[in-house]
């Protein structure tokens, strides 16, 4: 990890990873049992409630950073309530999701990699949608087709699922989208259909509003040629199904390079890094990084693009490595305050509790007290960020969207700030006002076995900051006709931009 104090903007890039392994050991919790259908009883959530209520109060940074106290105690109020009645596992984990939305915190979930047997197999592994999509306002936009049907294609325009318009699911489904504060473009972004992960939002969160019984989709789609609406009827994919294209589509082995350069045009460099999770295998990402920049040098390029669109963040150093091949003096990184809400973890919530560092437990041992029930990590102070090597002169362009939420945020942020690239694109994730992660906790809930990620460590920055993420300086919109002819308009423009720089 990086020692910025900007270091907790990083997405728990451990998550996925490790905390599946810390969860497959057998405990005295993950002995119960749930058959599909079944009811959890109405006493049982309410024990689940009461330790998900105390654990929150005593452990999360943030749940006041978007909330007052009265706003938080009504949707702990409304959770309380539904679980006053017997619910199914279903019903229990869209009611978890729907609450913790409120808190506003995008590392606050019941995170789909987490989840232990019972909640895989029947919230998890569901029938899905045969095709890729992603949001154009409220529009659901097809961007490749799974389907043998041959009018679902790129670029096609569904108005409505088993009946349901577009536009009530996505109502629906913002409920339980993660994103800091009143980022909605990243709430967007989070409910698309990319193929790039083995559990998306959408797969999971659609059948726990909108279930059926019909073994197809009723696919309504508008037809461009007439002006009317045309139904569709498909086949669902499994989640086997689904998997087995996205891992035929996966050439990247463990150990292999994430990201190379690209020449496009003539003295302009392109660098793809659709990943920033380096720490899976072994690959020198560092030395790729130095390499790079000692290529454009060497090769006197004019202008670089970097692409981290669809890259929500990982290893948070390789921002550091960039900008200090841009920068000429120290770079100041900025004054963040680093915030947790205890000094130990109370011991009676520990037998739910599980992380990779138990350190953790005893985080805000040796904080400072500064009132208002928090306490600041005694690492908070103002960092910079010194040059590395041969400085890259070039122009840079940042190619951003709303997935950059963590550490290609924070990337983005630096970039912006201190003029050392220009952002080409829409809107990022992420929240100027700062977010929580850094160290995280998992907690299992006993009886429901539904596990929520609960974030530690809360930054803040000075001042009041937007809520918002960043605005790039030029804005590109993908259009319908760009999906449907395969068209990168937000590539295209940062080589329109780059080329006046070539001598």
């Amino acid at each position: 990890m990086t020692k910025s104090n900007w270091h907790i903007m990083l997405a728990i890039v451990l998550t996925a990873i490790v905390a599946q392994a810390t969860f497959a050991q057998s405990t005295a919790i993950d002995s119960v049992k749930i058959e599909v259908d079944e009811k959890i009883s109405a006493a049982d959530l309410l024990v689940d409630f009461d330790i998900l209520r105390n654990t929150l109060e005593s452990l999360h940074p943030g749940l006041f950073r978007y909330n007052d106290r009265a706003s938080l105690d009504k949707a702990f109020e409304e959770l309380r309530a539904e679980f006053s009645s017997d619910r199914t596992l279903a019903e229990a984990y869209r009611a978890i999701s729907i609450f913790a939305a409120k808190i506003r915190c995008g590392h606050t979930y019941a995170n789909f990699f987490n989840q232990g047997p019972a909640v895989e197999a029947q919230l998890l592994k569901r029938p899905r949608v045969p095709f890729y999509f992603r949001w154009l306002g409220d529009r659901i936009v097809v961007t490749h087709s799974l389907a043998s049907e041959p009018q679902l294609k790129p670029g096609t325009q569904i108005t409505a699922i088993n009946g349901t318009p577009v536009t009530e699911i996505l109502t629906r489904l913002m409920t339980v989208a993660r994103a800091d504060g009143r980022n909605d473009a990243k709430r967007l972004s989070h409910l698309e259909v990319t193929g790039g992960s083995e559990f998306e939002a959408f797969d999971v969160y659609f059948p726990l509003f909108f279930p059926w019984t019909t073994e197809e989709f009723e696919i309504a789609i508008f037809d461009s040629s007439t002006g009317n609406e045309k139904t569709l009827r498909v086949l669902p994919m499994t989640h086997e199904q689904r998997l087995a294209v996205k891992e035929s589509g996966d050439s990247e082995a463990q150990d292999a390079s994430l990201w190379k350069l690209e020449s496009r045009e003539d003295r302009i460099g392109y660098l793809c890094m659709p990943s920033w999770v380096a720490y899976k295998g072994t690959w020198n990402w560092r030395q790729s990084i130095t390499e790079i920049f000692d290529e454009l040098i060497k090769q006197d390029a004019a202008a670089l693009i970097i692409d981290v669109r669809g890259n929500e963040g990982g290893t948070t150093e390789i921002a550091d490595v960039i900008l200090s091949r841009l920068i000429r003096e120290r770079l100041n990184l900025g004054n963040i305050q680093e915030k947790v809400r205890f000094r130990t973890v109370p011991e009676n919530l520990l037998p739910y509790l599980n992380t990779w560092d138990p350190s953790f437990q005893r985080l805000g041992q040796n904080a400072e007290d500064i009132g208002d029930g928090f306490f600041r990590l005694r690492r908070s102070s103002s960092a910079a960020l010194a040059p590395q090597g041969d400085r890259f002169a070039g122009k840079v362009y940042i190619l951003v969207d709303a997935a950059n939420s963590s550490a290609t945020f924070r990337f983005a942020s630096l970039a912006q700030q201190h003029g050392l690239a220009t952002l080409v694109g829409q809107p990022t994730g992420g929240n100027q006002r700062g977010t929580n992660g850094g160290a995280m906790y998992f907690l299992r809930l006993p009886k429901s076995q539904i596990e929520l990620d609960i974030p530690l460590i809360g930054s803040f920055p000075e001042g009041t900051p937007p809520d918002a993420g960043l605005t790039p300086e030029v804005l590109v919109a993908p259009t319908i006709e760009d999906i449907a002819n395969g068209h990168d308009a937000v590539l295209e423009k940062a080589l329109e931009l780059a080329r006046p720089t070539l001598r």
